[in-house]
């Protein structure tokens, strides 16, 4: 597991954010998760 600071514009809100990870499984959530999927192999080289 990794931990990385996160930041929010003023225009940003704790709520959507917390319900775009933990909401519905919408298309644009599939999408995001789709785009960040690592294979073990590609996490060889990562230090954890």
């Amino acid at each position: 597991m990794r931990l990385d600071p996160v930041t929010l514009a003023d225009e940003e809100s704790i709520a959507d954010i917390m319900d775009f990870y933990m909401g519905d499984n919408t298309i644009d959530r599939q999408r995001f998760i789709c785009s960040n999927l690592r294979s073990e192999q590609q996490l060889e080289d990562v230090n954890i």
